[in-house]
């Protein structure tokens, strides 16, 4: 069993006759072919395909979205969210009195005996007991769940956890699960000064075929050239010191070292004796490549955030 809590992550209910049609239009991905019950990825970009920020969007009902974002300023993310609005009737609310796990396992005073729950590789969503919300997603290499509960929950549920004699994952072992299963967190790791294609792969968290959203041109440049100019990679280094942030990857050409891209975080493993982490690599590294001295390996790229292949194919 695996689990942890997600102190920075926060929720945005998005409701209102014109919901729909506006996150549609707000987002980088289909949001009018999201089935009630399922979720997708999807960024409100700036006008140079940035992302202020990136949603796990669950279609609750026909006219009603949660939101759940991994990290950054709620203020200004949610400032962002509404930025177009005009005349529509949505209404955007900010959830704080929700808190965030993850699981590999449901807890007993979570699951509903009307539904058997089963993780998944793509997003869903369903409503738990008593306003809780359990939503299937990937964030360590074994499926599982987002839990979302009030707060009168919290207690109820570390009281699960803490029975089953299993310690939450430390932030050092919750990276290397990152790493090992494609899936970065924004605004940490996928950052908002690189635009969603450097990030994350294709249709991951963006469509090219629903029309116009604020960024697309840019996007629609990128994969029409097949390649945008930088790719986000997960890594894996021989020791167990950690690279510092910014610490420089290098690609060895006719015996000199060239600049090849640069380490987001890391953390190490002490079991594998290895350090993993993010980094951002130029397009064009190519060839053996080292960070800290030591030989850089690549260990999940592209980045699919868990997406399952017949997920990303629809």
């Amino acid at each position: 069993m695996v689990w942890f809590e997600l102190p920075h992550s926060f929720v945005i209910r998005v409701s209102g006759r014109d919901a729909l049609r506006y996150l549609h239009a707000r987002l980088s991905n289909d949001i009018r072919n999201l089935a009630v019950g399922a979720g997708c990825f999807a960024a409100a970009l700036s006008a140079q395909g940035k992302p202020d920020a990136l949603f796990a969007v669950y279609r609750l009902e026909e006219g009603e979205f949660l939101l759940v974002i991994d990290g950054g300023d709620p203020t200004s993310i949610l400032t962002s969210l509404r930025q177009f609005v005009v005349t529509e009737q949505i209404e955007t609310v900010l959830e704080t009195h929700l808190t965030c796990f993850h699981s590999s396992e449901l807890p007993s005073v979570l699951i509903d005996p009307e539904f058997l729950v089963e993780p998944s590789p793509g997003l869903s969503v369903q409503r738990g007991p008593d306003g809780a919300f359990l939503c299937g997603r990937v964030r360590t290499t074994t499926p599982g769940f987002d839990l979302i509960v009030p707060e009168k929950q919290r207690d109820p549920v570390l009281e699960f956890f803490h029975s089953r004699e299993v310690s939450a994952l430390s932030e050092d072992e919750q990276l290397v699960q990152r790493v090992k299963s494609g899936t970065p967190v924004f605004p940490t790791e996928l950052l908002a000064s690189r635009i969603l294609l450097e990030s994350v792969s294709g249709k991951t968290a963006a469509s090219f075929t629903k029309g116009c959203y604020v960024g697309q041109e840019v996007l629609e440049k990128i994969d029409s050239h097949g390649r945008a100019p930088r790719k986000l990679v997960g890594f894996k280094l021989e020791g167990t010191k950690p690279c510092r942030p910014g610490e420089k990857v290098f690609t060895r050409g006719d015996g000199e070292k060239v600049s090849a891209g640069e380490v987001i975080d890391s953390a190490p493993h002490a079991q594998e004796k290895s350090v993993f982490g993010f980094a951002y690599l130029k397009r064009a590294a190519a060839g053996k490549l080292e960070a800290d001295g030591r030989e850089f390996t690549i260990v999940s790229e592209p980045i699919h955030l868990g997406i399952g292949e017949r997920e990303k194919s629809q």
